[in-house]
């Protein structure tokens, strides 16, 4: 089961919008180049002057630079989420179409069941709400790339939480009780239950 599938009942047409938005925006920053007669002084600007023109040379030392999703430093790193990049899938005929289904590895079952922390990014799940009881939790921000499929990048875990939060773009821990959804397409695969912000 794609990315895209898996969200698909949660997607609404303000959703589809947002996050339209944010692919519009990311494509018009990333199209900017700087200016190839950069002014000595910009401090001598004038209104009609810009820092930017779409004729620039780009600085080798910002071609070098890695894209926002290998920035390393912004890596959540745990002993669990090691565990659950382990996770595969495997196709399946269910009602006459192939879909991804969840291959639990022997590491990944001793966990179901079991009351977890697991540390990471909160991912809202719907726009336009200031607290929320279900969203889900990643490795990498909002920001970056969550689900460009880069080996050892682990699917991201629905959480349901007992008090409703506030969205943050730091760190958190949940401490819940870890599902494993075997065949339910409208859910993650990973699922935090009964949980809480610690």
């Amino acid at each position: 089961m794609t990315f895209f599938e898996k969200i698909k009942p949660h997607l609404n047409v303000k959703t589809v919008a947002y996050i339209a938005g944010i692919v519009l925006i990311i494509f018009l920053i990333s199209n900017i180049r700087f200016s190839e007669k950069q002014p000595e002084n910009t401090s001598e600007l004038t209104d009609t002057d810009s820092l930017f023109d779409f004729n620039a040379n780009i600085p080798d030392s910002l071609l070098n630079t890695p894209p926002e999703h290998e920035f390393e430093h912004l890596l959540v790193k745990t002993p669990i989420w090691d565990i659950l990049a382990t996770l595969q899938y495997r196709e399946e005929m269910l009602n006459g179409e192939y879909w991804g289904v969840p291959d639990f590895s022997d590491e990944i079952k001793k966990l179901d069941g079991a009351i977890i922390e697991l540390k990471g990014y909160m991912i809202p799940i719907e726009e336009g709400k200031n607290q929320h009881n279900n969203f889900l939790i990643s490795v990498l921000p909002l920001a970056q790339c969550f689900f460009c499929g880069k080996d050892g990048i682990p699917e991201m875990v629905e959480v349901y939480s007992k008090n409703a939060l506030p969205f943050t773009d730091k760190i958190i821990t949940m401490k819940g009780k870890l599902k494993l959804n075997y065949n339910d397409e409208n859910h993650f695969a990973f699922m935090l239950m009964d949980s809480e912000k610690i």
